[in-house]
């Protein structure tokens, strides 16, 4: 993947989060992988992940950036760019939290590229009063 695919996803990221309304507190597009700190939902993190993957997929095809557009199947359809499923952790206190976006924001320093700066990320500000946890 190079930086305009990634700003494609970004794109569709950005898209899905103003249609389901997500907060994203973190974000960094890969090449090989993509790391997502997301508030909590109505929906559940498996619905909000496939959202996403789908929104960034629509908008790969849209600005003709998928990274298989040359290798449809014989049905027409292009091969799949995402993980068929997603590595999610439950964050339960403000400290987790800032620590996986600190991890996030630090991810692409760690693969010698510039961090990145997303226009639906949202700044992390606490957790609301009465937060349930999940213990």
């Amino acid at each position: 993947m190079d930086g305009k695919q990634a700003l494609s996803i970004g794109a569709g990221f950005r898209k899905q989060c103003q249609t389901s309304n997500y907060s994203i507190w973190a974000c960094a597009i890969l090449p090989e992988h993509t790391h997502l700190v997301i508030a909590r939902h109505s929906y559940i993190v498996e619905q909000m992940v496939n959202l996403l993957k789908g929104a960034a997929t629509s908008r790969l095809i849209a600005d003709n950036r998928h990274p298989f557009a040359t290798h449809r199947k014989s049905d027409g359809s292009l091969p799949r760019i995402w993980a068929e499923n997603q590595w999610k952790v439950y964050l339960d206190s403000e400290q987790q939290i800032e620590t996986a976006i600190r991890y996030v924001e630090e991810n692409p320093d760690r693969e010698g590229k510039r961090r990145q700066h997303w226009n639906f990320v949202t700044p992390f500000r606490g957790l609301e009063p009465g937060h349930i946890t999940y213990h």
